[in-house]
């Protein structure tokens, strides 16, 4: 068994010297707590309040339209004036007769955040949403179906009508925060796993706020919805799109004609593959890897970690593993 030194200008997903989102501090704290109000309303009212569910309004237009407004005004006081101002906006509810689940019944109770804290809201904003949830109860929804009849292999709840905005490929500022919105409710509201992840859900938005306002390309727009979907700790976690440029630029297309994995948390050589004439005089199986183009395994293990959807941390190495040494030279 030897330790050795990989050198082949190893390309991971993030490269040594990028500056990361979260380090740019384009989005100051009350501007992020501003859009986190936003988000957890915007989400709140396309599930519960009835003229959103049905899919009488535009509700993805609806939020472009007001995020300038809430990111251009000075203080507090009024980004939730116009927060309050949009509920208002919407047609008035009757009060109903609503039908109740006893909560012993409930196995993933709904997470509001901070939507009945008056640090984010208004009172009387409140007050409204409490009314919209004592008095609503939406048979269907324009954006969720349910699958009765499932087999196995199929999912019970089903994310319709969402437009895919195909022709953005760098979204503008308005549109990566919806993009950010869309997944953090779907997973708030429907993902039966949400109370088990490693990050309490109601975190990740203020956490993840400052990876898509702070974008400045592709590639780190595509870096922060992955970072994104990593955070529901689920294997079946990831991202897909159709240009394959981005990805083949970060990993590479060429990968070193060997397997590896990781046993006791250092990168072991286990087999070679078919093209691997020659390499054996210079590898062996059971040989571990310490360092590639002179950056230690564990700190490259360490950045990819927060881009590798796994629902633990052995998973994760087992796919770090499976990209870890591809490169785009020869």
């Amino acid at each position: 068994m030897k330790h050795i030194l990989l050198s082949f200008f190893f390309v991971a997903f993030l490269s040594c010297n990028q500056a990361t989102n979260s380090t740019k501090n384009c989005l100051p704290k009350e501007k992020e707590k501003s859009l986190v109000a936003l988000g957890q309303l915007w989400g709140f009212l396309k599930y519960h309040h009835p003229i959103v569910a049905e899919g009488k309004l535009d509700w993805d237009k609806e939020l472009v339209k007001i995020i300038p407004a809430i990111m251009n005004v000075k203080d507090e006081k009024e980004w939730k004036i116009i927060l309050d101002n949009w509920v208002d906006s919407l047609p008035a509810i009757e009060v109903t007769q609503k039908d109740t689940i006893p909560l012993s019944r409930v196995k993933v109770k709904a997470d509001y955040g901070k939507l009945f804290d008056t640090a984010y809201l208004n009172q009387r904003t409140i007050d409204k949403l409490q009314f919209i949830l004592d008095n609503t109860q939406a048979k269907e929804n324009h954006f969720i179906k349910l699958n009765y009849r499932r087999t196995s292999n199929e999912p019970f709840v089903i994310i319709t009508n969402e437009p895919t905005y195909d022709d953005m490929t760098f979204p503008e500022l308005p549109y990566r925060i919806l993009a950010l919105f869309r997944y953090w409710n779907i997973v708030n509201y429907f993902f039966p796993y949400r109370d088990l992840c490693d990050t309490k859900w109601s975190e990740v938005l203020p956490e993840m706020l400052p990876e898509f306002v702070c974008a400045e390309n592709q590639k780190e727009y595509t870096l922060a919805c992955l970072k994104l979907s990593a955070k529901i700790d689920d294997s079946h976690g990831g991202i897909r799109h159709n240009d394959t440029t981005l990805f083949y630029e970060e990993y590479g297309r060429r990968k070193v004609p060997f397997e590896t994995k990781f046993v006791e948390n250092k990168l072991i050589v286990t087999s070679f593959s078919n093209d691997s004439v020659g390499i054996e005089k210079e590898i062996s199986v059971g040989d571990i890897i310490t360092s590639i183009n002179g950056e230690k395994v564990e700190t490259v293990v360490e950045r990819l970690l927060s881009y590798t959807p796994a629902s633990n941390y052995e998973v994760k190495l087992r796919n770090i593993a499976m990209r870890i040494l591809q490169t785009k030279f020869k």
